[in-house]
Parts: C-alpha cells; structure tokens; sequence
C-alpha cells in the first residue's frame, strides 16, 4: 500500500536535504508514533522504519522515548521468567 502525505513546509523544512532521509525520519517518526499508541508492536513497526527490531528499539530509546510496557507485557515476562 502506498500513502501520500502532505507534510507542511514549517515541518518539511526541518527534516534532512535528501529526499531518502527525509522519507527514512518521517517513516521512523511514523513507526514511533504507532509503536507508542500500541498500534504496532516492535516488529511491525521495526518493519515500517526498514529496520531491524532491535535497531528499531535502540533509535527509540536514544531518542528519548519510553517503551510502552502493559499489564500484558508483565505477564509474559513472568511467565517466561519462571520457566527458564
């Protein structure tokens, strides 16, 4: 699927000179943006910033960012914590 976005110029501006940067940071800042509202899981936003998962976690943590963590997430994490 594509998408065509209009970005205004004020933001437009602010993003890197190559046409290939620009589209990176704005599918990075997209990823983020669905990773944080829980829309997309690591992977699938990992997927979308054309990034490997673990990659994809270190540019949202150096950015600042805090990993959604649910009720859900502890449990798993229990869970496979007693198992090992």
């Amino acid at each position: 699927m594509n998408l065509l976005l209009e970005i205004p110029d004020r933001i437009a501006e602010t993003l890197p000179a190559s046409s290939a940067e620009r589209q990176s940071a704005m599918r990075f800042a997209l990823a983020c943006g669905l990773f944080a509202m829980g829309e997309a899981d690591s992977g699938s936003a990992a997927e979308l910033a054309g990034m490997s998962r673990l990659g994809f976690l270190e540019a949202y943590g150096k950015h600042g960012l805090q990993r959604p963590y649910h009720v859900e997430d502890l449990t798993d994490d229990i869970a496979f914590a007693r198992h090992r």
